[in-house]
């Protein structure tokens, strides 16, 4: 067979093509990552990220996440209560374990849902958790959705009581990312 310089072109496009890297550049004008807590007698509230730094790489071709690194400053939660998020600050001890950190370290389809596998490490403490995840791919956009529910007492932090109130150790983690894919 005969190599023409036109077959050794599509060779190295296709190769070139699918080892390119795409990032998921995120909108934080569009997204969201929260925590829903509950708390007893019957009390809920929402504590929302204000800034997180995300690395987060797509192939936009089969549509599916390739690595994830998710950081943020405990101190970026806000409750929109002062002295809720100032107790919130002490019971984590962020002078001692200022960041949490999750890192991907694998993805796969389980039931028809996507489901993400990663190390979490909170309060200086690191544990696998899953987190079911959708993700939508339309041209150069993104939107990744997903959420999971983790148990506060895992990562060796107390119950918190305030006179009757006490807050429950599963926290709802969920998020919303909206944003673009950029080459790398």
């Amino acid at each position: 067979m005969k190599v023409t310089f036109t077959m050794l072109l599509i060779a190295f496009i296709a190769l070139t093509s699918a080892s390119a890297s795409t990032l998921f550049e995120i909108d934080k004008d569009l997204s969201v990552v929260a925590v829903d807590v509950k708390a007893s007698p019957p009390h809920s509230f929402t504590v929302t990220l204000k800034d997180y730094e995300a690395e987060i790489q797509i192939d936009p071709v089969n549509k599916q996440i390739e690595s994830v690194s998710f950081t943020f400053k405990f101190s970026d939660l806000d409750s929109k209560k002062k002295k809720r998020d100032k107790k919130m600050r002490k019971w984590m001890d962020i002078q001692k374990h200022p960041d949490v950190l999750f890192t991907l370290t694998a993805a796969e389809k389980i039931e028809g849902k996507t489901v993400g596998r990663g190390d979490f490490l909170m309060h200086g403490v690191s544990r696998e958790i899953t987190i079911p995840f959708d993700l939508t791919v339309n041209g150069d956009k993104a939107i990744l959705d997903g959420g999971t529910i983790i148990n506060h007492h895992e990562w060796e932090l107390e119950t918190i009581s305030l006179l009757f109130l006490k807050v429950k150790p599963e926290l709802n983690i969920h998020f919303h990312l909206e944003g673009s894919l950029v080459e790398d």
